[in-house]
Parts: C-alpha cells; structure tokens; sequence
C-alpha cells in the first residue's frame, strides 16, 4: 500500500496578482467558490498548458488504491489512451493527459478522512471518496456552508463494498462470534478461547501490517478506536496472514473474505440475532456485519462538469469493474441461492424455497420510509435487470423486516408497508412485483440493543422464484 505522504495543500493566489510561469514550476489557479476557473492550468509534464477539470480527495487504505483507478479510468473512458502520473508537494498523485493542444490533470489529495472532509467543508475537493459515512456532525457543518443534504442521492453515492473474513484453524470448533466479542479478541482483553464459547485454550492474534488495506479495515469495523493488542503476530499480506492461521490451531486472523487459503471463516453477528458467513451475498445485502460501503461524496457547490460524470462513472459498467479489480465488491445485481437462515419463519421459507435471492437489500433512512442512498441506486439496477431478463411480476417477491416491535402486532404492520414502499418505487420504474410481505422484528442481521441496529434490521428482501 502507498505509505501516507504529505498532508493535503492547495495554493491559492488573490485575485489581481500576476503569474509569471517559469520553465519546469507547477501551478494551479483556483477560486475558493468551490470549482477551478476555466483558466486554470499549470505548465506540466502533461505536455501543454494543462487544466485541472477535478479534484479528489479520498482517505487512507482501501480509498487510495480505488481513488487512482477511478481517475486513471476515468480519463482513459475521456480518450487518454494512458494517463501520465506524478506527485509534488500538494498532493499524493497527479494524473493527466494531452489531448492535441489541450491537456488536462486530476490531483488527488494526500489520504486522510479527515483531509478528504475537511476538503469537501473548505470547497478544496470536488468528490471525496470515503471508506465511512458522513457522521451527523460533519453533515451539519456542511449543511452551515449552505450545502445541500449530503446525505441525498445526489451528494452521497455508494461505488462498492469493502469487507473483511475472521479466519481460525479448520479444526477450531468456535461456532459464532459478536462484534464486542472481536474487539475484546483483537485488542487483549479476551485471549482464551473458552470465553468466547470455544475449547480453552490461548488465543493467538494474527492481523495485518499497519499501512495494509484490510489493517484500516479491522481498525475501523473491529476495533472502533481501540488499540491492537501488542502480542499480535503481524504480517504484510493476506496470504502470509491465512497461512500463519492455517498452521496454528490457536490463531486467529483477519484477511479478505477471499483469501480463506485452508482457514475457516467464522460467522459474525449480534447475540440476539443471526450470525452470518462473508458470502457474496451477505456482503452485497449487507446482511454480513463486517462490511462496509465505499461512499463518494461531492462538493454542493462545485460547478464542475466533471463532477457529476465522474461519478456516473464510478457507478457505470466500466467504473463496477474497476470496482472489482481494486479488490471491492461491485454493486451488481447478481441472483444467489444461498442457504436459508435458521430460525426463519415457516411462512418465509415457503415464500422463497423456490426461489433465488438478489444482492441488494432496501433499506431506508432513520425514523422514515425514504431510501437511503444505495437503495435509490439498486432499485434502478434491479428494475434494469429484471426488466432486462423480462421478468414477470408473479415470480418477484418483496419480503419486509422491522425492528423489535414496539406496540404488540404494529411490527408486521411497518414492515408490510415497508415492503410496499419498494414495490410502489419499483413500479414507477416500471417493474410490478406479485407479492408482497411483512416478518416483523424475525432475522435480524444487527443487534436491537441500539438505535442504529435497529434502524439497519428495516430493510426489504427481494426473490425471484425460479
């Protein structure tokens, strides 16, 4: 992985002043109004005056690799037959290319979250690629600037997923594990397996190298700000990491769900609800707890052309198999006809015991029947799909969740209408569904002891029967 360099640093010039541009000095005009000028441009190893036509902010790990390949594919899809790259002080690469008489560059920025916010907050970025969601906070400052809902389909669009596979010896019999259980595992505080419901035994800790895409990972969907623990055996790739595994009944590791190489994954999941395996599927419907959407972000008041295409780009046919060749799950519509849950309601298993699930679950924005941002996206791609494939309505099945009830019976009441709330949007997409149910607070995939979990557990299932 690129090692983090210099911070974020933008140079701006007061209007009035003249540049002179001396032979082999690289700059770049702005305005601080949240898009580059027209006549921004900067003498270049690029060949010609060249103009920046985006900026690009992204965080450290899993965002820079994916951050480089979206612009470098980006500018080929332009008709650069090969981008050229450099880096200066300002930033940690600069991609551009010539076109004839006219040459154009995209630095992005040095990697930090908090580079890649503060951008989007001072208009120094156009498109922030993130490895979280905007928090509450940094919404609202947004918003004080005169933003518009960063939270919207329009600011917030999910490109991929990232996710990572807890991998233990094949003989170790550990059957489940919770997300408070991992962190306790990971950073110290439990290290026998006999209290976690395995045989007794020390635990060895095996995780990757700092500066490794999937260390960001375990520190961001495992550790939540605590520190690994000091006796973990540390190593610079995800093979070396499942070997290390696959050689010591008392180890266990983190690595990319592909990547298992003769270890077993272990299932993750709330106590009081399902624990599930890195499957594809899990991972797509967001069903599995350790995965977590790549978001990109853009600047409301960027006036930039670009903006808008880049990031219909990342969402196109050509950007998804990027996606997917950085190493992230893409957000293709896929059929799976994985295993059913335990403990799924009789009436559920005969709805879809002939049917085939698709990897997208709908779900919605907090204390409201609106879609989050990814659900707007899928809903398009999987009215396409279907549509495309000539899917009739009798064979396509809505089935609906909610949290733990609150009043007695309303529950099945919210996730029947929750259910429709997907039918009536794919509709007006011009998809019928057949079938529509409600299961109420059965299955859930995140703990209903917090108000985020159970926010996560309102979500709609689609199944086409075969």
């Amino acid at each position: 992985m690129t090692p983090r360099k210099l911070s974020w640093r933008l140079i701006g010039l007061t209007a009035g002043v003249a540049v002179l541009i001396v032979a082999g000095l690289f700059l770049g005009l702005f305005t601080g109004s949240g898009g580059f000028r027209d006549d921004n441009a900067e003498q270049s190893a690029f060949g010609a005056m060249s103009a920046t036509i985006l900026r690009v902010g992204d965080t450290a790990g899993a965002g820079e690799r994916l951050a480089s390949a979206l612009v470098a594919g980006y500018l080929r899809r332009s008709g650069c037959a090969e981008p050229q790259v450099r880096s200066d002080t300002g930033h940690r690469a600069v991609y551009g290319c010539s076109f004839g008489d006219r040459a154009v560059n995209i630095p992005i920025a040095a990697p930090g979250s908090s580079v890649a916010i503060a951008g989007l907050v001072q208009d120094d970025v156009d498109v922030a690629l993130m490895t979280r969601r905007l928090n509450d906070t940094e919404v609202e400052n947004l918003r004080a600037r005169g933003g518009d809902d960063m939270l919207s389909a329009v600011n917030e669009q999910v490109i991929g997923i990232d996710a990572i596979a807890i991998i233990v010896h094949p003989s170790n019999p550990i059957a489940r594990l919770s997300p408070q259980q991992l962190a306790a595992v990971f950073d110290g505080r439990i290290d026998d397996f006999g209290a976690i419901g395995g045989r007794p035994g020390p635990i060895r800790v095996v995780a990757p190298l700092p500066g490794m895409a999937d260390d960001d990972a375990l520190a961001a969907m495992v550790l939540g700000g605590r520190m690994l623990t000091r006796d973990a055996r540390q190593y610079g790739s995800a093979a070396e990491i499942a070997a290390a595994v696959a050689d010591d009944p008392a180890a266990i590791g983190v690595v990319d769900p592909v990547m298992l190489l003769g270890t077993r994954a272990v299932p993750i999941g709330p106590e009081d609800g399902l624990a599930v395996l890195p499957t594809p599927l899990a991972i797509a419907s967001g069903d599995y707890v350790l995965a977590r959407p790549l978001y990109l972000y853009r600047q409301p008041h960027s006036v930039l052309p670009d903006v808008p295409e880049f990031m219909a780009f990342a969402g196109s046919a050509a950007g998804q198999e990027i996606v997917a060749s950085a190493g992230f799950l893409p957000l293709v519509i896929r059929r799976y006809a994985d295993p059913l849950p335990p403990g799924a309601p009789p009436e559920y298993v005969g709805l879809v015991i002939d049917a085939e699930r698709l990897s997208a679950n709908f779900r919605f924005k907090p204390g409201s029947m609106d879609f989050e941002s990814r659900s707007t996206g899928d809903l398009d791609r999987v009215a396409a799909r279907m549509i495309g494939e000539r899917v009739t309505a009798d064979r396509i099945v809505l089935i609906g969740f909610d949290d733990t009830p609150r009043e007695a019976g309303m529950d099945m009441t919210r996730s029947t209408g929750l259910a429709r709330q997907v039918a009536t949007a794919l509709a007006e997409r011009g998809l019928r569904v057949g079938l529509v149910r409600g299961f109420g607070g059965a299955l859930p995939v995140a703990s209903n002891a917090e108000a985020a979990g159970r926010n996560y557990n309102r979500r709609v299932e689609i199944w086409v029967r075969r």
